[in-house]
């Protein structure tokens, strides 16, 4: 049973479009303006990476949001703190904390980080442990400056695992450091999701709902609610949690031409498994 009261708020991630803010066919207003109260109906936005003018879009962005009765959800980088170079990671660190400012400027519930991918140098989450912690250590002080709470990812093929992250973020030792619970990301690390999801729910400050079809070495992503992540014992679990912040949708299939036809459906499929837990 739900928690009394708990309604779950949802987001969208700027990846279920991402087709149409690369090639230009959508901008961020455009964005905004599918995603708003008069068309899809979502609650808030997620935004970052798809600037094409970063410092005007986003003076505009409060006032496009307001006028489409949305909220400023969570704010995204596409950082990797694995790469082999010490000026690469340090660029990769200046990236992060520009987006921290960004993150503070628009209010954003959360920003979300990652921890990077297997590289040279890097084969394991103990190799690359240490190196990872300077980048996260020094992200997480501007962040606590700036009072923006940063969301770790479960992403990528290096600390994806429960106990490596857990291991990680209590080596951070941040109050500003903790979750985004991605709902299909477990299924790459072969980990059981409905477990994962209940150990990281009292930590978490941002979720992904995402769902992949199982296939070969790696998971195929797919259409919510109609691949093998159980769309609704998951929402479930993350209401029960008591979970106050935003959902955010994250298609990232190509099961059909036009990704607004899987992302529209998608959305479908969560609203009704979200009604049918009371959501």
């Amino acid at each position: 049973m739900g928690i009394k009261g708990v309604k779950m708020k949802f987001s969208i991630s700027p990846y279920c479009l991402g087709d149409y803010l690369k090639n230009g066919s959508m901008n961020i207003k455009e964005y905004i303006e599918y995603c708003g109260q008069r068309k899809q109906g979502f609650d808030a936005v997620d935004l970052g990476y798809f600037w094409k003018d970063e410092d005007e879009e986003v003076k505009q962005t409060p006032k496009w949001l307001k006028e489409n009765g949305l909220q400023m959800g969570s704010y995204i980088v596409g950082n990797e703190f694995t790469k082999p170079g010490k000026d690469e990671r340090k660029a990769e660190v200046e990236k992060v904390k520009h987006a921290i400012d960004r993150a503070k400027q628009l209010d954003a519930q959360a920003m979300r980080i990652f921890y990077g991918y297997v590289r040279e140098g890097f084969p394991s989450y103990e190799d690359s442990k240490k190196t990872v912690i300077d980048c996260f250590k020094e992200c997480c002080e501007h962040a606590e400056k700036q009072k923006v709470l940063l969301a770790f990812e479960n992403h990528g093929n290096i600390c994806a695992k429960t106990d490596e992250m857990q291991d990680f973020v209590k080596s951070i030792g941040s109050k500003n450091l903790k979750y985004c619970v991605d709902i299909g990301n477990f299924m790459q690390v072969k980990e059981d999701h409905i477990k994962a999801i209940k150990k990281f729910m009292p930590d978490a400050i941002m979720t992904h709902i995402k769902d992949n079809k199982k296939g070969g070495e790696k998971p195929i992503a797919w259409v919510l609610g109609e691949g093998d992540i159980n769309l609704k014992e998951c929402l479930k679990i993350i209401k029960d949690s008591g979970f106050k912040g935003y959902n955010t949708i994250e298609y990232e299939g190509r099961t059909e031409p036009d990704q607004k036809v899987g992302l529209e459906r998608s959305w479908k499929n969560t609203k009704q498994a979200a009604r049918e837990i009371g959501g």
